[in-house]
């Protein structure tokens, strides 16, 4: 058969920060500036996921005040709909979504560290176990540790192990005694996010799948035009065994821009 009433849909997810999502290409200056069409850009790919949808539909009537030959008019009110997202790809971009971080980048500069101190916790010293991290990630091989009381050089693989990003001391030093490190540091890119500095966002969600049940290509695009998207809503392994899910709640909002015509609210078309 050349078509399917039904559908099973299999396909990605795209997001487009809402405030961008009636500009025209390339620009930041207001609705459509430049020329170019807001419908034409989905966003960016947020990797596979399941989303669900939970409408709740009010009829809200506007009278009409200007004479008794109009009667006013009623319109759909989607307030309180909401949608479940969850993410099956923990990218960083995700994960700022998922933490309503800002995220930020930089790159460790190669330089060459000669008698970096390390001071050594109040009290207690370095104990077995502890783990001190350097300042950037460094060269293993280059790493050369010593003692601030006496300048006795630790043996590796007696008195610590490492690696690119700090040291473990497995016999611990007296208290007071700082621990010198030499060592040369390579570039990294590091990717940091600062959780919870950033308000709920609002985004353009389409979704762009497949109809695996149809016998030929069968695509469907849904377009949310306005969804404010929560942190996220699940309990997250942050040491695990599998890749982990990130669940989003989001609320349906009316996007007051829509095309005359046009849904404010969602759009579902078949391509096939």
């Amino acid at each position: 058969m050349n078509s399917c009433d039904c559908y099973i849909l299999r396909g990605d997810i795209y997001l487009l920060d809402y405030a961008k999502s009636h500009e025209g290409y390339g620009d930041s200056y207001g609705d459509n500036y430049g020329g170019g069409t807001s419908e034409s850009y989905a966003g960016v790919m947020a990797g596979n996921a399941v989303l669900q949808v939970n409408l709740n539909q009010n009829e809200l009537i506007k009278v009409s005040r200007t004479g008794l030959d109009f009667t006013g008019c009623a319109y759909p009110d989607l307030t309180g709909s909401t949608i479940e997202m969850s993410l099956l790809c923990t990218s960083m971009k995700n994960l700022a979504l998922a933490f309503r971080g800002s995220s930020s980048t930089q790159t460790s500069p190669v330089v060459t560290v000669t008698d970096e101190v390390y001071t050594a916790p109040y009290d207690d010293g370095f104990l077995e176990g502890s783990f001190v991290r350097f300042a950037n990630p460094v060269d293993p091989s280059t790493v050369v540790l010593q003692r601030s009381d006496d300048s006795t050089v630790l043996i590796l693989g007696t008195d610590y192990t490492v690696d690119s990003l700090g040291f473990v001391i497995l016999s611990g030093l007296p208290s007071g005694v700082d621990i010198l490190a030499d060592y040369t540091s390579v570039s990294k890119e590091i990717i940091s996010i600062e959780a919870f500095l950033e308000q709920p966002k609002i985004f353009k969600i389409t979704i762009v799948g497949t109809n695996v049940s149809a016998d030929e290509e069968e695509r469907f695009v849904y377009t949310f035009k306005k969804v404010r998207l929560s942190a996220q809503t699940n309990s997250f392994d942050v040491l695990n065994d599998d890749f982990p899910e990130l669940t989003f709640n989001g609320t349906i909002l009316r996007d007051q821009l829509a095309e005359f015509n046009k849904s404010p609210f969602l759009t579902v078309e078949k391509i096939a």
